[in-house]
């Protein structure tokens, strides 16, 4: 997502929370454009506008606009529906046990579900297997395993890209480059966010219509 798109989704939220937005100054709007920037930069305007009105629509007891991090929940809300996700990630590994075609499976399979495989070796083993001890002893294992690991995979997904990187690196063993990078969010604040804000809001009001009451405290932004 753009900046320019920043300012579109926090003008809707502007208009949808005209109180509390009246209450902030110059310096925090701006500061809130930087913010909501970086931390959605890796995300698409349309689906980080539909979770918006999403939780605008269902309002909370508060009556703060959302923060960051619900929206960044309600976006994982739409792209992992209420399902068994380890059952249909086994039902994809179970399917991809070859011997002779392993390495090509192995590399189709979903990321979290390569991390409990470990590698196609372990695929062309579980093809020398009964079936049914694959079907019960392995898919139970391969079950307990991904419903542990799945609630801490999410979490580290649900890390601004920034970080991710620092993760990554730190789990590597490297060091170098990660204080390198001056923090975007203390550059010096371009004039004119809380007019942006405020000029785009005045064309967002029919994004907002039917919008219920507010949402969890916007911590990120004030």
């Amino acid at each position: 997502m753009t900046r320019q798109e920043t300012i579109k989704i926090l003008s809707v939220l502007r208009a949808a929370y005209p109180g509390f937005y009246s209450r902030i100054s110059e310096a925090d709007a701006q500061m809130a454009v930087n913010v909501w920037t970086e931390m959605f930069c890796d995300d698409d305007y349309q689906l980080v506008s539909a979770a918006v009105k999403a939780v605008i629509n269902a309002g909370t007891k508060d009556g703060y606009p959302p923060d960051i991090g619900r929206i960044k929940e309600e976006i994982r809300r739409f792209a992992q529906p209420e399902t068994d996700t380890a059952m249909a990630a086994w039902n994809q590994v179970r399917k991809a046990i070859s011997y002779y075609n392993a390495r090509e499976n192995f590399n189709k399979l979903p990321e979290l579900a390569r991390q409990i495989v470990g590698s196609p070796n372990q695929l062309k083993e579980w093809a020398m297997m009964e079936m049914e001890d694959v079907g019960t002893v392995v898919q139970s294992n391969f079950l307990k395993a991904y419903r542990a690991k799945e609630k801490v995979y999410q979490a580290q997904q649900a890390l601004p890209p920034d970080v991710k990187r620092i993760v990554a690196a730190l789990q590597k063993g490297m060091t170098f480059g990660i204080d390198g990078k001056k923090d975007e969010l203390e550059a010096k604040a371009e004039p004119g966010a809380a007019g942006q804000i405020a000029s785009a809001g005045s064309n967002a009001g029919d994004q907002t219509e039917g919008a219920g009451a507010g949402v969890s405290h916007p911590g990120a932004v004030s």
